[in-house]
């Protein structure tokens, strides 16, 4: 199988993963394909940036949670800066309209030189124990999550006392951000509350731009998201320490991941259900951990 087909069955196999998932996990059809396909567009915006940075042949693993860290990163700034200027929910795909401005005649030119080019062969990453760790990974976190998930029913009659007391102050931080901006709020009249709000920025504005009903994003969406994104870090990152011969060494690191998230089935180290922010902070600061050692590492001249 040609680089270009393995790339194109990972991404495929993920995207239809994801959507899957969401809708075992009870997201409405339509706004769990909508989801997929924005956070698709995130991804492959920070997808772009990411092969650029690193010039050299990476492989669709690395690519996609690098893409996926950066993307939404990216769509979560550009949303806080102009969603007040753009409107309609558009305001986080700036930075791939942007990408795409920049990087067609960048990709235009550099298919020219490829053809020029005497091919090479470069050498790969073995493909079958990065897809073994993210299926015994996934399989552990999405039931993980459902166990979570039933404490979280999105529609109910009467009142509903199983969901945690500050999942309700989350889901209106996401939306005040998203209506208002970070320097306003939707809590006091005159004044603001300052508290960490970059991850319900992103879940307001993906509520918003798929029409997402209240609490879809914050306990359906964004868990998986963060669990998708944390496993493809970790997968790829530690095929690179093991230089690709520790064929468990990817699934040990996800399987512990999942495991350290979900002790006791509802809180843990690192995929904490009951905390949005610090699921989506894991995937972040992975990703920002693996950019800032790649730009200490000396550069082939």
């Amino acid at each position: 199988m040609t680089p270009a087909k393995r790339s194109l069955a990972v991404y495929s196999s993920l995207v239809v993963a994801f959507a899957a998932s969401l809708i075992a996990l009870g997201t409405p059809p339509r706004q769990a394909i909508a989801a997929v396909i924005v956070i698709a567009v995130q991804s492959a915006t920070g997808a772009v940036w990411w092969a650029k940075v690193r010039s050299r042949n990476i492989g669709p693993i690395e690519r996609a949670g690098m893409g996926l860290a950066l993307g939404t990163g990216a769509a979560t700034i550009s949303g806080a800066i102009l969603g007040q200027v753009v409107p309609d929910g558009l305001a986080w795909a700036a930075p791939t309209l942007l990408t795409i401005v920049i990087a067609f005649p960048v990709l235009l030119r550099r298919r020219a030189l490829q053809r020029r080019a005497r091919p090479t062969r470069a050498r790969r990453t073995p493909l079958a124990p990065a897809v073994l760790a993210l299926i015994a990974g996934g399989a552990l976190g999405v039931a993980s999550i459902a166990v979570n998930v039933l404490k979280y029913p999105l529609n109910w009659v009467g009142s509903v006392t199983s969901y945690h007391q500050d999942m309700f102050y989350f889901e209106a931080l996401a939306t005040s951000i998203t209506r208002f901006g970070p320097s306003d709020t939707i809590f006091l009249a005159d004044g603001t509350i300052r508290y960490h709000w970059f991850t319900y920025a992103w879940a307001g504005q993906l509520s918003e731009a798929i029409g997402a009903g209240p609490f879809v994003v914050l306990t359906r969406v964004l868990p998986l998201t963060a669990l998708v994104g944390t496993m493809l870090i970790a997968v790829f990152w530690s095929q690179r320490l093991t230089r690709g011969r520790g064929r468990w060494a990817p699934t040990l690191a996800v399987v512990l991941i999942v495991f350290g998230g979900y002790l006791g089935a509802t809180y843990g180290t690192i995929l904490n259900f009951d905390s949005p922010s610090q699921q989506l902070a894991t995937v972040w600061m992975l990703g920002l951990s693996v950019a800032l050692l790649e730009s200490t590492r000396p550069r082939a001249t």
